[in-house]
């Protein structure tokens, strides 16, 4: 690898660009303390094809993935969120370039057409529906590894084959959907709340089999999020506070892990943090006592199952110490430029902050630990304006109201209502000079109603249920031309 740019304290910050071996560039963008904070990414096939190119920021941002067995064929094309597939369409090719996969991401769940393998070795088409089969063969394994379904689906559901309790091993043969008894396993849970699309969305609640309560909050896209309250089959309180996708993510509780630890104590971003305490699979036997930091032990007392003291002291393989930056508010600059300022918890921006870009304010507004969350303002590097006022949900703008600016000419282009992390709402565009250039509603990301103008203002189109026809489209110049709208 070799690396040009900034250097500060002997680690790589500010701007830089990487290249690999052969001399291509893999990164050119911002460093923070050693390490890629944001910029352009590419990626490169042992025969030099270019297989994946992004502009991301702490692994979010928007990507294009190529494939390398089928020339011309974009893989992915769409919105990353930590390094995950989000939002966007995914074509995938095997060896031979046979298409095998073919659809679109939503909030990170895979919807369209699938090509997978039977138990015969056979090479058959799923139809997926948010991220499980709606139509077509295949399994479902609890998360021990033990099988639970294996069969047909129709609309989602089983509908011809075997389904397996993970408690006492037994199995239902399923015919045209009939023969399967409400939550025949201990990990289906009965469900009472509101719906959306057929899925779990808004408040709800969900039971343990012996009727006691399991889980009081809010869903979304079927999936527990935001606020919410865990209970154990005895009706015990084990977590209270934000949950994302399933996993506590921000407050006090108790989890068990596969490996059969129990830990008890606290969680920041789905990390273990702060003071907590580990118990052997028994939940009576004390594993470990201390402090966490990034999900890691970082000092504290270590027990065998005896209760033999194993190990008192300080974990090494974590840099820095707690203390020091603790609830600590301190600024960053380089070269004689203020990039940060705000507070710290566990090295990671934690409340009201501010970001630089040059000697423009870029960011201010509300982190938890390490990511936007809260109320906060964006700032266009290139002019000072306001590109986004609102709130964030983990460093993804979630509610309020977008701006963009052309680069050159640093005029307004566009102006939405931001709503669940996509354009919902009013929406205006305008081309170069200010004339309106299409004046609306959108609805989960898409024209849904509106007019649209040339730009001498005559009246081009009207959309009224997303249903409209367009015979002509102008860019923001005002050039006619015959691509998408932008």
């Amino acid at each position: 690898m070799k690396y040009e740019g900034e250097y500060l304290s002997g680690k790589k910050n500010g701007k830089g660009k990487e290249y690999n071996s052969k001399g291509q560039l893999i990164f050119e963008g911002n460093y923070f303390d050693g390490k890629i904070h944001d910029g352009l990414i590419k990626k490169y096939s042992d025969d030099d094809k270019l297989i994946f190119e992004g502009k991301l920021n702490n692994g979010n941002g928007s990507v294009k993935k190529y494939s390398q067995y089928q020339e011309g064929i974009i893989e992915f094309e769409g919105e990353y969120i930590n390094n995950k597939e989000w939002n966007g369409k995914i074509k995938e090719c095997n060896e031979k370039g046979d298409i095998i996969m073919e659809g679109e991401y939503k909030y990170g769940k895979f919807t369209g057409k699938k090509k997978e393998k039977n138990k015969n070795d056979e090479l058959i088409e799923n139809e997926y529906l948010n991220g499980k089969i709606w139509k077509g063969v295949g399994k479902e394994h609890y998360d021990n590894g033990k099988l639970k379904y294996e069969g047909e689906y129709s609309n989602g559901k089983y509908y011809n084959g075997k389904a397996y309790n993970s408690s006492n091993n037994e199995i239902y043969e399923i015919k045209d959907g009939v023969g399967l008894p409400e939550n025949f396993d201990k990990d289906e849970y009965k469900y009472e709340g509101e719906y959306l699309n057929g899925e779990k969305n808004g408040k709800g609640k969900l039971y343990h089999k012996n009727d006691k309560l399991k889980f009081e909050g809010e869903f979304f896209f079927g999936e527990k999020n935001r606020q919410g309250k865990e209970y154990n089959e005895k009706g015990e309180l084990i977590f209270e506070g934000f949950i994302y996708n399933n996993k506590m993510w921000n407050g006090k509780g108790k989890s068990e892990y596969k490996i059969g630890t129990i830990y008890e104590g606290e969680f920041i971003n789905g990390e273990k943090v702060g003071k907590g305490k580990e118990y052997y699979a028994s939940g009576n036997k004390l594993k470990f006592e201390g402090e966490y930091l990034n999900d890691q032990r970082y000092k504290g007392k270590r027990y065998d199952k005896n209760g033999n003291l194993t190990f008192e002291g300080e974990y090494r393989n974590l840099e820095y110490s707690i203390k020091k930056f603790k609830g600590k508010k301190t600024k960053y600059s380089f070269n004689n430029q203020l990039k940060f300022e705000g507070e710290l918890l566990y090295f990671k921006p934690h409340g009201k902050c501010k970001e630089y870009e040059g000697e423009i304010l870029s960011f201010d507004g509300e982190y938890f630990y390490g990511k936007k969350h809260g109320l906060g303002k964006e700032y266009n590097y290139n002019n000072g304006k306001i590109r986004f006022m609102g709130e964030y949900l983990f460093d993804r703008i979630w509610k309020g109201k977008q701006f963009k600016y052309d680069y050159d000419t640093k005029e307004l282009k566009s102006e939405y209502e931001i709503l669940y992390g996509k354009e919902n709402g009013k929406c205006v565009k305008y081309y170069k000079g200010g004339k309106i250039r299409f004046e609306g509603e959108y609805l989960n990301g898409k024209k849904w109603n509106g007019k649209g103008f040339t730009p001498k203002g005559k009246l081009l189109y009207e959309i009224k249920n997303f249903i409209g026809t367009i015979s002509e489209k102008y860019d923001f110049n005002g050039n006619l031309i015959n691509n998408e709208d932008t």
